[in-house]
């Protein structure tokens, strides 16, 4: 039963046109990440600076261009999410004797797993990049391939438990430009508050801490070690069990119309 729902969420997903057109705007963004980094580079050069794109940095500046991802992730949320709720589709799955767990589950699952294919073009076209273009001076090794391969796995957990919180806004307001709104004031605006405030109060740092939203800053800094990468998998692994539950809290009790 539970593989069926996983089946028709992924259809429903390969069809989705705005899924198609995030997935283009973030292959595009990669580009221009690329393309940027190249004429910074060369801009400071000429001033005779530091290259800051040199090696697995432009790696990094794609993989933790977080502003697109939370963007991308909160239109998805809502459209993907929310989208059964509007048309009634989702009505009509619980009225067929699919339990309300394993509907947030494969739905849950299935935007999880397109989040990480829209990470997907950062990764592989800057790695091309990396290998290609000889003037940003990287030389693969086992070890850095596989680092790399660590980090962009548990960025993908970073972005999937930070973006976990729209899953119980998904279920409880049940309309996508709602859920878009809210999410992006949360994510872009209350995230960014609260690290601000971090700073000068300290309990809200080690909060903070403790929580997804600022992984990218520990798992994009340089020489970040295996220790901090399990750290870091472990936190976003909770988190999405947490939001998970709240979600299904919420949406055990609600009535559909």
């Amino acid at each position: 039963m539970f593989a069926n729902l996983l089946k028709s969420e992924l259809f429903k997903l390969k069809n989705l046109r705005a899924f198609k057109i995030l997935f283009v705007l973030l292959t595009a963004n990669a580009l221009l990440t690329i393309a940027v980094a190249a004429a910074i580079r060369e801009f400071l050069a000429a001033l005779g600076m530091p290259d800051i794109f040199s090696g697995i940095n432009l790696y990094y500046a794609a993989l933790g261009d977080t502003i697109v991802m939370v963007i991308a992730g909160s239109v998805l949320a809502g459209v993907f999410l929310c989208g059964d709720f509007e048309n009634k589709t989702l009505q009509t799955e619980i009225a067929s004797g699919y339990s309300r767990l394993f509907v947030i589950a494969a739905k849950t699952a299935v935007y999880f797993f397109a989040l990480a294919v829209l990470l997907i073009p950062s990764a592989i076209l800057t790695a091309e990049a990396l290998l290609i273009l000889p003037e940003f001076g990287m030389v693969f090794t086992p070890e850095i391939l596989l680092h790399m391969a660590a980090v962009f796995a548990v960025m993908i957990l970073v972005y999937a438990a930070s973006l976990s919180i729209c899953v119980p806004f998904a279920f409880v307001l049940k309309r996508s430009s709602a859920v878009i709104a809210l999410s992006l004031i949360v994510l872009l605006f209350g995230v960014t508050l609260l690290s601000s405030i971090g700073q000068f109060v300290p309990w809200i740092g080690t909060v903070l801490s403790w929580l997804p939203f600022t992984l990218p800053d520990t798992v994009l800094a340089s020489g970040v070690l295996p220790i901090d990468l399990l750290r870091a998998a472990d936190i976003c692994l909770g988190f999405i069990l947490l939001m998970a539950a709240a979600a299904y809290g919420m949406f055990r009790r609600a009535d559909l119309k």
